[in-house]
């Protein structure tokens, strides 16, 4: 399993991330490049995008985890599962 890591040092990261980028452009740019992080810093936002793999996943792991969050937190930093095609 794949999962897009999205977070920051300002607040919103993650909704910035959403409005800019996303996580199919994220993913052009991590195969592009050939790279598993990278932070984007312009001067109204900023982000850090890091790929995670891991082993089998239970998908209802993932679904509790993502449950579990904060919804003011999970908009500062949060997870996307990330689909290979």
């Amino acid at each position: 399993m794949k999962i897009l890591n999205v977070g920051g040092d300002d607040d919103y990261s993650v909704l910035n991330f959403e409005e800019h980028m996303g996580v199919e452009e994220a993913m052009k740019k991590i195969k592009a490049e050939k790279i598993t992080n990278f932070s984007v810093e312009e001067e109204e936002y900023s982000f850090n995008v890091e790929l995670l793999e891991f082993g089998d996943v239970d998908p209802k792991f993932v679904q509790f985890v993502y449950n579990e969050q904060d919804y003011d937190s999970s908009k500062h930093s949060n997870f996307f599962v990330v689909e290979e095609k």
